[in-house]
């Protein structure tokens, strides 16, 4: 069995885009693709189990493909993993922000790789875990669960309250591949060709 088909990828596009002014999964890249598709098909190619989104159905999904509605709306991005938790529960799942259009389908397959059932990966970058592009395994959604009945949304220490518990390892990034974790927020981060 191909190590992919254990997992679950999660395509993480549920917010609000508040910053930019206007749906990020809707960007387009030079190329004129959205940015979801793009991101979509770096998920698809891991040959995982299934592929699904957090966030509302957008035009010109495929037929089929699974959106997960916010369980936990007002609770920011850890409402999102939250969600993903409750509704994939039965896999380690993969997932990847869509607002990080340079994380690579290889960065992404060693993340895989260097995961189980029991224990996960989450990248640290200059100090700073970067838990939206990450493997969680079943045993995060109590965590998550604790966390927002408590009101502790801050995603880093979710993601450090795991790393202490050895649910998930830390993934050190390489300086030279810190630029990747760059994310589109605002018109400003968007590269000069950009439509």
């Amino acid at each position: 069995m191909a190590r992919g088909l254990q997992f679950t990828g999660v395509l993480l596009a549920g917010g609000r885009s508040q910053r930019m002014g206007r749906d990020k999964a809707l960007l387009t890249l030079a190329g004129g693709d959205p940015l979801w598709q793009w991101q979509l098909e770096k998920l698809h190619s891991l040959g995982l189990a299934e592929v699904v989104v957090s966030g509302p159905s957008r035009p010109g999904f495929p037929p089929g493909l699974r959106c997960l509605a916010d369980a936990y709306p007002g609770h920011g991005p850890l409402g999102g993993l939250g969600t993903v938790f409750d509704a994939c529960p039965q896999r380690p799942v993969l997932v990847l922000a869509v607002d990080v259009p340079r994380i690579s389908a290889g960065f992404l397959n060693a993340l895989l790789t260097g995961s189980s059932f029991e224990v996960g990966r989450v990248p640290k970058v200059a100090g700073h875990y970067e838990p939206l592009v990450a493997v969680y395994p079943p045993s995060a959604r109590s965590f998550a669960r604790r966390a927002l009945t408590s009101g502790c949304l801050r995603l880093q220490d979710f993601a450090q309250s795991l790393v202490n518990a050895g649910s998930v390892l830390p993934y050190d990034v390489p300086r030279s591949e810190w630029a990747d974790f760059v994310n589109w927020n605002r018109p400003e981060d968007l590269p000069p060709d950009a439509p």
